[in-house]
């Protein structure tokens, strides 16, 4: 079927029958009268005043449509070239076939006009009669793309080189490579390409991450990267004071929330990549604020939060998780089938303490209410079961392992059935999802079922509870369009959805006073929210050596340096369809005090 909607207010209109099979692609004519629709076994073609359809095209396309720029005519794509359509009766017009002359890439907006490659040459070729305008020798070229005005094509050549020709005449001109042979891995997708609206700009967008733009003249206009360094974990300090960030690739740093000050925690060892990529908190303040813990490279190590200083190295840990006790004496280490706790004073590992075999997977760590116990619970074993374990906390370190079974749940799950949960800071409550539509918040205290959420959090969802346990959060799950759902307890009200990340949320901490959480994902950005209505306050990137960068919700920016600044894409014009360096618009984007701003909670 076939359904509208209306760009002003997003109302959608009735559905309507195509006919086509398997639809996979649109295309509008250029005065908006006209709508194509392709499948895999045929195309139809909509006169949009009337919502009448004008005729159906024979033959499948591959999810390619394209009307010429004076809607005159259609082309099709399909495993055997293109075929043209004239486009007011759809009357066949011409063709150009894939055969052993050569594959045709893309045409022109004329649609008079097409590149072609054989392998070793790329061709342009006159649609009309099929002849060749002109050729060079170009090797392994999969892709290209014309300009708006069709003055000029573009493409990639099998080791990674971006090329241009001007149609007017002249010699292909090889651009800055989008990626150096050297590096070109063979399963590695080669550049996108694009032109500007306007036909101003040229991008390509490779898999070494960095996005190229030349002008007109085939002129470099700036390289862009495309989203920093890999996040990790991330840890509110117990008075708010701070936010510690982990990246993947071993380095950490800590935002000072009063000022906005952002200070990389200088390690004496090379960085390395994390050890785990599991969700899991592997930074942790001291609730003091004056010591940081970071786990990562597989290496513990402690931090001092004025200086940014190494103190120490602790040792080897595989972490998924670490804890520091309430009163700061032991710090807490949670691995893959162990427990390691250290005497932070001292620099000393106490204890290593397996864990039983149900407790390696999906395990999570709280304390209960005064502190006094460290919690664990996870899911699993055979046969797969909940299970509780309580270890006391004294000053020789953690006593036996207590356990117990989950109030109101089974003795025994079904073994096909995933169980996530999570247990709320103070240790009173655990989410669990069912696996089935459903989420319990159980009370352990008294073993009653506060809340049920019915068909509310997507399936492999990871849940988290807000630092004061009056939020639950769900995040991660494959198709929840990266949003963090929220819900208010006990009565489980639905909170504003946190919106924005571009990729699948990784990590996710609250201040202990509710008012900001912080969201990081695998879109390589951290995100800063204001809790009570979700709005977004600033996003920040951190770039390695030219240090970062932080946007707020209305574009202003501020950035660690000038080349940190070459991260920023300017978007212009009516459409916001322009895109650009930063370049003169600078002065007026540039906003000092972004992250600082990020924490006022007043609108």
């Amino acid at each position: 079927e076939l359904r509208f909607w209306s760009t002003p207010n997003g109302e959608s209109g009735a559905p309507a029958a195509t006919g086509v099979v398997q639809a996979n692609a649109l295309a509008y004519s250029a005065n908006g009268q006209l709508l194509a629709v392709g499948g895999t076994q045929n195309v139809a073609v909509f006169d949009l005043a009337s919502g009448r359809g004008l005729y159906v095209l024979p033959g499948g396309g591959n999810g390619a449509l394209q009307f010429s720029d004076d809607g005159q005519r259609l082309a099709v794509r399909s495993s055997g070239g293109w075929r043209l359509w004239s486009a007011d009766k759809g009357q066949p017009v011409g063709s150009l076939a894939a055969d052993a002359q050569g594959v045709p890439l893309a045409l022109s907006p004329s649609l008079a006009l097409a590149l072609r490659s054989d392998g070793r040459h790329v061709s342009l070729v006159n649609l009309a009669d099929a002849s060749v305008v002109a050729r060079t020798a170009s090797p392994g070229v999969t892709q290209a793309v014309f300009s708006p005005d069709g003055g000029h094509v573009a493409w990639v050549q099998g080791d990674g080189r971006a090329l241009r020709w001007q149609l007017q005449g002249g010699v292909p001109q090889m651009l800055e490579p989008a990626l150096a042979a050297a590096n070109a891995a063979p399963d590695e997708a080669p550049p996108a390409l694009a032109f500007s609206p306007d036909g101003a700009l040229l991008a390509a967008a490779g898999p070494d991450q960095v996005l190229r733009l030349w002008d007109g003249q085939g002129r470099p206009q700036g390289r862009l990267s495309a989203s920093g360094q890999a996040l990790h974990s991330l840890a509110f300090a117990a008075d708010g004071s701070a936010l510690a960030l982990a990246q993947a690739e071993g380095a950490a740093w800590l935002l000072d929330t009063a000022s906005g000050q952002l200070q990389p925690l200088r390690s004496p060892a090379a960085a390395r990549p994390a050890s785990s990529s599991e969700p899991g908190r592997l930074v942790e303040l001291s609730p003091d604020g004056r010591t940081l813990a970071s786990a990562a490279g597989g290496q513990l190590r402690l931090f001092n939060r004025a200086s940014g200083q190494a103190l120490a190295t602790l040792g080897a840990a595989q972490a998924r998780d670490l804890r520091f006790s309430r009163n700061g004496a032991w710090l807490f280490v949670l691995e893959a089938q162990q427990l390691q706790v250290w005497d932070v004073a001292l620099r000393y590992k106490l204890q290593t303490l397996p864990l039983a075999s149900d407790l390696h997977h999906n395990t999570v760590l709280a304390f209960d209410a005064g502190g006094q116990a460290l919690l664990l619970w996870a899911d699993g074993g055979q046969p797969r079961r909940v299970q509780l374990e309580t270890r006391a906390i004294t000053n020789q370190g953690l006593g036996p392992a207590q356990r117990q079974a989950v109030p109101g749940l089974p003795a025994v799950l079904p073994a096909d059935r995933r169980w996530a949960g999570a247990l709320a800071p103070d240790g009173l409550s655990l989410a669990l999802d069912t696996g089935e539509g459903d989420t319990l918040v159980l009370e352990r205290a008294s073993g009653s079922e506060l809340l049920r959420l019915r068909a509310a959090v997507p399936a492999g969802s990871t849940l988290q509870f807000s630092a004061d346990g009056r939020v639950l959060m769900a995040w991660g799950a494959p198709g929840s369009q990266h949003q963090v759902l929220r819900w208010a307890l006990p009565g489980g009200q639905a909170l504003p959805p946190l919106n924005g990340h571009q990729g699948r949320v990784l990590g996710l901490s609250s201040s202990a006073d509710g008012r900001w959480l912080a969201s990081l994902a695998d879109d390589r950005s951290l995100r800063l929210w204001r809790a009570s209505d979700g709005q977004l306050r600033a996003t920040l990137q951190l770039l390695g050596a030219p240090g970062w960068v932080a946007v707020d919700d209305s574009g202003g920016f501020e950035a660690a340096s000038p080349d940190a600044e070459t991260t920023l894409l300017l978007r212009s014009g009516p459409g916001l369809a322009d895109a650009a360096p930063l370049g003169a618009a600078r002065a007026q984007f540039l906003r000092p005090g972004v992250l600082q701003r990020a924490f006022v909670t007043a609108p």
